[in-house]
């Protein structure tokens, strides 16, 4: 069950959920995964239930009370969320000697995620004051966390003390270099300060990594003409436009999808906008909510995983297109994936057959008679 939901594969991690209950109807974490899976497909009137159930197992449960605050916070129910946060709190802090000591590990991790969550939740209803009590109590249980800093940063942004954003988006930056979000946090923040060239190359890492940010672009474009690069930066400026559309259309067809979020149509086309766009992990997330509403389109799960071998994982690609011929042997396209995964893996024998299997139920498949060509011109060293 917890596989299949880290995988994304909803269906299956029910289906396991509901043979686990019939074993052990009073294991909480069943009803708990239950709620995830839901969370994650957009039926709050599914997840809550969920949620609920894993405490009336167990009061003591952790984790539940605070889920059931992000679906509030999901919906935008931001006062809500910030009462079940504190139940969260207030079920930590109260718990008998017994029961910490046998959740100390996950409290401590806990404890500022739940600080962070209520302080968003602050900010979002223009409690600053409340926002930052909440984050400075997040800091102050774990130093490094590098988001707690960074929303401090938009707090202290929103104010007007751009000298204190800066510090503490640099902070977040320092503890996460690699995390694209605090490159453009920094680089943004450096480029309306006048700091052009160390924005650029903070902002040009954002562009480079998500070309669709319209937010980066464009500040990297002014950044670029302020640094004396007027002709880069009007290149970079003359997308902003294009990007702006693509980003309420992408907008528009979320909001769509989370409206209905049992119609598949809608997750189907918001994952073909973003996959328009390289967002690969958000489309990877509207495909698995149609997966979960039709398990049985063969074409969804070869996107899937298509998109598996696109996001780096191998092996997970090969697992999910044995899976998807073992379902249907005369599904072409999956035997010639399968074909192309063996490749890059090097098994260049397994290749071939999978790419024969794709000519004996599609004939004329070019992508197929083609790569056979090369490897009978070129046949890899052994």
């Amino acid at each position: 069950m917890r596989q299949a939901y880290h995988l994304g594969a909803y269906p299956q991690a029910l289906a396991y959920a509901d043979s686990a209950a019939r074993y052990a109807p009073d294991v909480p974490d069943i009803p708990y995964y239950r709620g995830l899976i839901y969370t994650r497909l957009n039926r709050f009137d599914l997840s809550e239930p969920a949620y609920r159930r894993a405490l009336e197992i167990d009061p003591t449960y952790r984790a539940a009370w605070f889920k059931l605050g992000n679906d509030a916070f999901l919906q935008g129910q931001y006062h809500e969320a910030i009462r079940l946060y504190r139940k969260e709190l207030n079920l930590i802090h109260t718990s008998d000697a017994e029961t910490r000591q046998r959740y100390r590990e996950v409290d401590e991790d806990a404890l500022p995620l739940i600080w962070m969550q209520m302080g968003r939740a602050h900010a979002l209803l223009n409690q600053a004051d409340s926002a930052r009590a909440a984050y400075v109590q997040a800091i102050e249980l774990d130093s490094t966390n590098a988001q707690a800093y960074a929303w401090l940063s938009e707090l202290a942004e929103s104010q007007g003390e751009l000298d204190e954003a800066i510090r503490l988006a640099r902070r977040a930056h320092d503890l996460e270099p690699q995390n694209l979000d605090y490159a453009y946090l920094l680089g943004s923040l450096l480029n309306r300060t006048g700091q052009a060239g160390a924005a650029v190359p903070l902002l040009g890492q954002v562009v480079q990594h998500r070309p669709w940010h319209e937010g980066a672009t464009y500040n990297l474009g002014q950044a670029l003409i302020r640094a004396g690069q007027r002709e880069q930066g009007q290149a970079f400026l003359s997308r902003v436009d294009t990007l702006q559309a693509l980003e309420a259309e992408v907008a528009a067809a979320q909001a769509a999808a989370y409206q209905q979020p049992q119609n598949r149509r809608r997750w189907l086309d918001l994952a073909d906008l973003l996959l328009g766009t390289g967002r690969l992990q958000e489309a990877m997330d509207a495909l698995s909510v149609a997966h979960y509403l039709e398990p049985g389109d063969l074409a969804v799960q070869n996107d899937m995983a298509n998109l598996v071998l696109a996001l780096g994982d191998t092996l997970q690609a090969l697992h999910r297109f044995r899976a998807i011929v073992q379902q249907d042997s005369t599904f072409a396209d999956g035997w010639f994936n399968l074909g192309v995964v063996y490749a890059v893996s090097g098994d260049y024998e397994a290749a071939r057959e999978a790419w024969n299997r794709t000519l004996q139920q599609a004939p004329d498949h070019p992508e197929a008679r083609a790569y056979l060509r090369r490897l009978a011109e070129a046949p890899p060293p052994r």
